[in-house]
């Protein structure tokens, strides 16, 4: 094999290696850390709408009007804020793993509708004792 022959062929490897590098740099830049996204969505004010579920055999749905208490979460970069009736009553470190959420003592499923204006949290464990609570974007006003 020539000289001239062997730098072609490295070449060839180089520039099939770079562009293999760059396509899977793009790739990793266009797609973003999902948790990043999650994060994202979830930075705003969200307004407890209600809470669903049965626990020890009692089944309740309560409501903001129906225990007389506004509640909302604060979701800032990396903390959550939990207002009770505009006071600020707890606040927290929070990650995002996947569709888990946790802040405090709590580990739960997150889901964000498409719209990004509802947020749903249901307990992880499948077990007998179930929750839901949903939340809704706090619009600012314009």
């Amino acid at each position: 094999m020539s000289r001239h022959s062997i730098y072609t062929h490295i070449h060839k490897i180089y520039n099939s290696t770079k562009l293999l590098f760059l396509s899977f740099t793009f790739l990793l830049t266009s797609c973003g850390n999902p948790e990043g996204r999650t994060i994202k969505k979830l930075v705003g004010e969200w307004q407890w709408a209600y809470t669903k579920g049965h626990e020890q055999g009692n089944t309740y749905d309560v409501t903001p009007k129906s225990m007389n208490m506004k509640l909302s979460y604060v979701f800032v970069k990396d903390s959550v804020l939990i207002f009770i009736d505009g006071a600020e009553h707890e606040a927290f470190p929070f990650s995002c793993a996947g569709d888990t959420l946790r802040y405090g003592q709590e580990e739960v499923l997150l889901s964000i509708s498409k719209g990004n204006d509802s947020l749903f949290l249901r307990n992880l464990e499948c077990c007998e004792d179930v929750f839901e609570k949903a939340f809704v974007r706090k619009r600012e006003r314009y």
